[in-house]
């Protein structure tokens, strides 16, 4: 009886905590909560972000996303309206072909350095 009563009582407190979880009623802090703006006397804006630890007080700065350079193991060649990339794998040897139009950052970058001429569709400008 006992021990019914207590796989009874346990079984309770188990969906008691894990029904707020099951309804997509998690609390999540929000970012108000967890953060807070605040400009200062010398007209800087700073972040206030509260941690386990203390308040952490931080200036609000745009992130600058520097220039990666091109990947080595990547090479491109050049194939009239189109851009053929190689890249040596452990699997072997991996090929694709792009228009020099559809190419993303990184594809232009190798396209750039192995030809030594910026990939544009466009005229140039005058």
């Amino acid at each position: 009886m006992r021990n019914t009563a207590k796989l009874c009582l346990a079984a309770l407190a188990m969906a008691a905590l894990m029904a707020p979880l099951a309804s997509g009623q998690e609390k999540t802090p929000d970012k108000t909560e967890a953060e807070k703006s605040a400009p200062s006397k010398d007209g800087k804006k700073y972040i206030e972000r509260k941690t386990p630890f203390g308040t952490i007080k931080y200036e609000d700065k745009p992130e600058v996303k520097k220039a990666e350079p091109p990947p080595p193991n990547i090479h491109a060649f050049d194939e009239g309206g189109n851009v053929r990339f190689e890249r040596k794998s452990p699997f072997g040897l991996s090929r694709w072909v792009k228009e020099k139009s559809e190419m993303d950052e990184m594809e232009r970058a190798v396209w750039e350095r192995d030809c030594g001429k910026p990939a544009t569709s466009q005229p140039a400008k005058k």
